[in-house]
């Protein structure tokens, strides 16, 4: 998948592609298939920027967002609060309406570097008697990896 490039008449500008901003959660990122897509897409919209412009900017962004499940990514933690949610909603909330706010107006990679990264390592962590072990990112909910 590529942008769907406007003709630049249309504008009055070249033809470059719009940000993209992919806000995932870990349950994604640890989906090695998916993850693989996305970074694809992110790298094409980019390459895509690149050649449209000469310019080396960045134009998209794949962010993850530790602990995030998919869930996190609503006001449901927050309006049902109970056990982790209530706690971690809140946090999730913040940080995903601060990156998104400063993506659709201006100093998105100001308020990116503000931000608590982490650089994406992967642990196993023993699961309860009679489950599997499970993956996850190292890092504290609302930690972000920028991959």
């Amino acid at each position: 998948p590529a942008p769907c490039l406007i003709e630049s008449s249309l504008r009055g500008r070249p033809n470059t592609p719009p940000k993209l901003l992919v806000l995932n959660s870990e349950g994604f990122t640890l989906w090695n298939n998916h993850f693989s897509r996305l970074k694809d897409i992110v790298q094409v919209w980019n390459d895509a920027s690149k050649q449209s412009s000469g310019q080396d900017g960045q134009c998209a962004w794949l962010v993850t967002l530790v602990r995030a499940k998919h869930l996190s990514f609503s006001d449901f933690g927050v309006l049902v609060p109970f056990g982790s949610m209530a706690r971690d909603g809140r946090r999730f909330l913040d940080v995903i309406c601060e990156l998104a706010d400063a993506f659709l107006s201006e100093g998105f990679e100001d308020v990116l570097a503000r931000q608590n990264k982490v650089d994406g390592k992967v642990e196993t962590v023993e699961g309860k008697k009679g489950q599997k072990p499970q993956r996850k990112l190292v890092g504290d909910v609302g930690d972000i990896v920028v991959h």
